[in-house]
């Protein structure tokens, strides 16, 4: 089966898990792209790892500046990219024998940190996990 086919059976668990279940897995698209590299952990950790800097960031910036909506959304985008730059940049200069950790896309993160921050961390990473579940199952089941 073709890969980019895990995409729109991402988007299916994650429109069902947001309606019949009013959680969140982290967006439309985000479910989908973690499942396509699930078997590769640095890089969801990676993911994971981005997605908390940047909420941290756009909670730190909130405190000086007035963020609601779009305005909102585009520094949670804006400051997930910054943070994957930041993990890329720093973290080998500061552990040269750790592995490189590449997060998942360069908007992923400031998407997940978004509904983080909507939800609660916890709740969104345990909707995350059950829909990336559920998407390697089925993939698993079609091919």
């Amino acid at each position: 089966m073709i890969e980019h086919y895990i995409l729109v059976i991402g988007a299916v668990i994650s429109l069902l898990m947001t309606e019949l279940l009013a959680i969140s897995p982290g967006g439309i698209l985000v479910p989908g792209y973690v499942a396509l590299h699930a078997d590769s952990l640095p890089r969801v950790a990676a993911t994971l790892l981005d997605a908390g800097l940047a909420l941290g960031l756009v909670r730190l910036l909130g405190r000086f500046t007035v963020l609601f909506g779009r305005r909102r959304y585009a520094c949670f985008v804006l400051a997930g990219f910054l943070a994957r730059v930041l993990t890329e940049t720093f973290l080998p200069a500061m552990a040269p024998q750790a592995p490189v950790l590449l997060a998942v896309g360069w908007l992923i993160p400031g998407i997940l940190a978004s509904d983080a921050d909507r939800q609660g961390p916890l709740r969104t990473v345990g909707a995350l996990t059950a829909a990336v579940l559920m998407i390697r199952m089925i993939w698993a089941a079609l091919r």
